[in-house]
């Protein structure tokens, strides 16, 4: 099969940043972070995290009330990513479904950078 553009383009930046990308317990957060995350109507959220540094991935946690619920890296690739200049990878989006019985007697569940109060762009979602 011919490998695709977009394909070599993202096996070569993961290849170099390999060590990062795989050692989760030593990454800091990111100083700068920006993101954007929505609710789609089969309950699915989706969304993208970008930090300052392009090696650099976002962790992103979940809340519920003021409990986290999920934590999860922004490390899928997303070809608009690169497409709109937000990553020069491509390297930032996420998806996650939550439990149904951990929504339901909730009104909004947040997205926010980890480790602070920021939200992501579209949180607080609302329920």
């Amino acid at each position: 099969l011919p490998l695709h553009a977009d394909d070599v383009r993202l096996y070569r930046h993961v290849e170099a940043n390999l060590d990062t990308y795989a050692n989760y317990r030593t990454r800091s957060r990111p100083l700068i972070a920006r993101g954007k995350v929505s609710q789609r109507a089969d309950g699915e959220f989706r969304g993208w995290a970008a930090a300052f540094h392009p090696g650099e991935l976002v962790e992103i946690e979940v809340r519920v009330g003021d409990q986290v619920v999920h934590r999860c890296y922004a490390d899928q690739f997303v070809p608009a990513l690169r497409e709109r200049a937000l990553t020069p990878h491509g390297v930032g989006g996420f998806t996650l479904r939550l439990p149904a019985e951990l929504l339901a007697a909730q009104r909004q569940v947040r997205f926010v950078f980890a480790g602070t109060e920021r939200d992501l762009d579209g949180s607080p979602i609302k329920l």
